[in-house]
């Protein structure tokens, strides 16, 4: 019997043939009983493999299990994902990242990348510009790595600044130094006697702040090539202003319809930037930065007086750098503005450039440290504070409670360019209002957000919160305490036409391209999104398209690493991808819930349409709900995958059948009710497109349930019990499917094979 859509293991929906089989029963080789029967797995026949504890990189399934998983889905390759030439097929969109690609190679490349770039995120701590760094790596651009931290604490690191030299005397040679590099008189508006007044620890930051952004200056004044920005802000009749420029940029990604105007000139523009350039400059300027702020913060014999005086201004190559007193006080504007405490309201509207925002491409580094206070960010304009849009923003807070908000992109993200937003200590609000492209996002360049302790609270729209556009790489990171990440529907993005109208999240650990071929014909590859948590029991709660997604050419990815946590979705999302995607979820500890009061689909390892999807879960007794197509599916030539390390969890399969649809399908003989049993996931695949008559009828679709400590319960809606028969999946229990025709393969395995945890 053909078979144009998967029938999956549903006695009287469920066909057996040599070409379509499920088998479940014992991990012994014995010949698999009749369909929709279970028998438990001898305990004998069982592999036990040492725990290796809670170290994150050693979280990835044994070979073995493997191995077994394939073997008994009757599967063989030399490689565990697909090939060049498979994926070769499927287009050659631009600006395809080579790191995406060879993801595609292995399934368990993309959890051991992400484990390695958030092992390194973590050791790195308050070393941002190292992070940065290793972004630009990711998109194809290392550049800069000459710049390092000072290995000597205390050193200036500076051939003309000898290190026995206070910061009192050093200004002068600073001065100096900038005077060969072009600027005329750079203590022309400088004060003398107010420098005096600030402690040495304030004075040294200072200095290491003029030096990075000099260091980086040149480098940005190269990176573009601004007469095609100029031609195209005078063909539009406006100035090329950083607020005009994000929008302007961003619209090819952000349209609301299938038919959005023709614009051939903003596709040019990925050509009018240099990567390596702004990865260079990014990397002197941030690595150095970085590391004054840890030796003030470190500096702590010297507390911070209460000063009072006027500006003090040094002029750099990039624009003037202004230090602020410790009175709450409107910040005067600068292309680095130092504020040295109180609780400061820092504000910009629509025609006002906010702080820590490059200017123009002449001043092309935005910085605003705040040293100390209860803060407020507040931006109504299209871009915010942070912004870095055709530059370099850096926005760094370093004590205090502090209020951050923006209509637009901000707030660690950059837009052609790079950002970093930093904050040291309390207890922090990061909200988006309308839109998103923030805290942590990027488009051709590298977008960060991180905080490093305090219990905070995320709220965004769209393109936010760990988010990778084409040749952008955006990461969130929270190294401490007990956080609510939300990403509202009302606020995200609604498609008029995509998606019925629904909102779509694309944040949250997600990475997208640009498709085109339903419109325009300009698809452009995605990038690389990240969102990162080290601690705390949090709170994840989105919508479609999130918790570590990707969708076209691009790889998301989601990473805790401790805590009780709850994670909220509706599609697409905990390690799920499609086309040309890899998304990736990782929670390594703690008891966990997944959907516990959402209806989600196509979640927790799924993927479709040559894509792989992972989930892993390393440790703890976990709660999950999932409808159709989640828990390790394979949904047209696509590899998702699902792995439950250890501890006792439950798996409640909410499969509901609204009473109207069901009777108008038996009264049109619609098969909808039909193929949604067919699709419900927990370690199979399915195709139903049926036969296609190309590669892809050749080309592996693959699912993988695997479970492997604990007492599980699997809890399943009566009708499905009804016509199930009993059921396959179940604790102690394996279960295998297999389609020839269609290249599907599915296995699933509950058992014990890490040992138990002394409760």
């Amino acid at each position: 019997m053909k078979m144009k859509s998967l029938v999956f293991a549903i006695a009287g929906l469920f066909c057996v043939s040599c070409s379509n089989a499920l088998a479940t029963g014992s991990n012994s080789g014995p010949t698999p009983p009749s369909p929709g029967t279970t028998q438990p797995i001898s305990p004998t026949s069982a592999s036990s493999y040492e725990w290796p504890g809670d170290d994150r990189l050693k979280l990835l399934p044994p070979q073995p299990l493997i191995d077994e998983a394939l073997r008994e889905a009757n599967w063989s390759s030399p490689i565990f994902g697909y090939t060049s030439d498979e994926m070769a097929n499927l287009g050659n969109d631009l600006y395809r990242l080579r790191m995406v690609n060879n993801l595609f190679r292995d399934v368990l490349a993309a959890p051991r990348t992400a484990g390695k770039i958030s092992t390194d995120v973590k050791a790195n701590g308050r070393q941002a510009g190292v992070n940065v760094q290793a972004m630009f790596g990711l998109l194809g651009a290392p550049a800069g790595r000459e710049f390092e931290p000072p290995k000597k604490k205390g050193s200036w690191d500076l051939k003309w600044i000898p290190d026995e030299t206070s910061p009192a005397d050093a200004i002068d040679l600073l001065f100096n130094h900038l005077k060969n590099k072009g600027v005329s008189d750079p203590a022309d508006d400088f004060d003398h006697d107010a420098w005096a007044k600030l402690p040495a620890r304030a004075q040294r930051l200072a200095i290491q702040t003029a030096v990075a952004a000099t260091a980086a200056t040149p480098f940005m004044k190269q990176a573009y090539k601004r007469e095609v920005f100029a031609n195209l802000a005078a063909q539009k009749g406006v100035k090329p202003a950083p607020g005009w420029l994000a929008q302007y940029l961003l619209s090819p990604h952000t349209y609301t319809d299938e038919s959005p105007e023709p614009d051939l000139a903003v596709f040019e523009t990925y050509e009018a930037l240099d990567l390596p350039f702004i990865s260079c400059a990014s990397s002197a300027l941030f690595v150095r930065l970085a590391a004054a702020i840890d030796g003030f913060l470190n500096d702590t014999q010297e507390p911070m007086p209460a000063l009072e005086f006027d500006p003090i201004t040094i002029t750099l190559p990039c624009g003037d750098l202004v230090i602020m007193d410790t009175r709450s006080q409107p910040a005067k504007t600068g292309a680095i503005v130092i504020d040295l405490g109180g609780d400061e309201i820092y504000t910009a509207g629509k025609d006002t450039l906010p702080l820590g925002v490059p200017a123009s491409f002449d001043q092309p580094i935005g910085l605003l440290i705040d040293l100390g206070g209860n803060d407020r960010y507040e931006c109504t304009g299209p871009i915010g504070h942070g912004c870095g849009v055709c530059g370099i923003a850096g926005l760094f807070d370093l004590a205090g409670d502090d209020q951050y908000s923006c209509d637009g992109a901000g707030t660690g993200c950059a837009i052609y360019g790079a950002s970093i937003t930093a904050d040291y200590a309390g207890n922090d609000t990061y909200i988006c209002r309308k839109g998103g492209w923030s805290q942590g996002a990027a488009l051709c360049g590298a977008g960060m957000l991180i905080d490093l302790q305090g219990d905070d609270r995320y709220q965004c729209g769209s393109w936010s919160q760990g988010y990778g556009g084409t040749l952008g790489c955006g990461f969130i990171v929270d190294h401490a305490g007990n956080d609510y990440y939300e990403c509202k529907e009302e606020d995200a993005f609604h498609p008029t036409d995509l998606y019925g109208g629904q909102a779509l999240a694309m944040s949250q650990g997600a990475a997208f391209g640009r498709r085109a071929d339903f419109g325009d014909g300009h698809s452009l590859a995605g990038g690389v999104g990240g969102m990162m948590d080290f601690a705390g029991d949090d709170v994840y709660f989105s919508h479609r398209w999130t918790h570590g997604c990707a969708y076209w050419w691009a790889f998301g990815f989601l990473e805790d690493h401790a805590g009780n946590d709850r994670y909220h979705c509706v599609q697409y999302s905990q390690g799920s991808a499609a086309h040309f995607g890899v998304g990736c979820f990782v929670d390594l500890t703690g008891n966990d819930s997944y959907n516990d009061d959402r209806v989600a689909q196509q979640t927790t390892g799924a993927a479709r349409d040559a894509s792989i999807g992972v989930f892993f879960d390393g440790d703890g007794d976990d709660n999950y709900v999932f409808p159709f197509t989640s828990a390790g599916s394979g949904n047209l030539n696509a590899i998702g995958l699902l792995w439950d390390r250890r501890g006792d969890d439950a798996y409640r399969l909410h499969v509901t059948v609204d009473p109207d649809d069901k009777k108008k399908a038996e009264q049109t003989k619609s098969d909808k009710v039909i193929k949604n049993k067919q699709n419900i996931g927990i370690g199979n695949s399915v195709k139903r497109e049926g036969a296609m008559g190309s590669f892809r009828d050749r080309m592996l679709t693959l699912g993988l349930f695997l479970d492997t400590q604990g007492k599980d319960s699997y809890t399943v809606p009566m009708e499905f019990k009804d016509n199930r028969n009993g059921g396959w999946f179940a604790d102690n229990t394996w279960w295998a499917q297999r389609n020839d025709e269609l290249m599907l393969r599915g296995f699933g395995l509950d058992a014990e094979r890490y040992p138990a945890v002394t409760k």
